[in-house]
């Protein structure tokens, strides 16, 4: 699957209906590869490796101007916190150029 961007609503609350839709998408598909050609948020990241379960390859295009080490850091973090994790594989493409609207 491959991704142009996110955009994520800042909600601290999830209704009832978003709740089990989003279990739902979770639990029911079979998404093994993911494309996110540009990111310059962690939640992002962290939404995708929670949304596809069955995930093996990531791959996530990022700026210049992002600290890849913490970023590397804090998504093996995700990671590793997850029991079963099914990801192989994860690349960065550094030099992605975000354009502003």
């Amino acid at each position: 699957m491959k991704v142009w961007s996110l955009s994520l609503i800042q909600s601290t609350y999830l209704s009832f209906e978003e709740v089990q839709n989003t279990h739902y998408v979770s639990n029911n598909n079979k998404i093994t590869k993911v494309y996110l050609e540009k990111t310059i948020k962690f939640d992002e990241i962290l939404f995708l490796i929670d949304l596809f379960p069955h995930m093996k390859y990531l791959q996530i295009g990022c700026p210049n101007n992002i600290d890849i080490q913490i970023f590397v850091r804090v998504i093996l973090m995700k990671i590793i916190s997850i029991f079963n994790s099914k990801l192989l594989l994860l690349a960065f493409w550094v030099g992605v150029r975000i354009m502003k609207r």
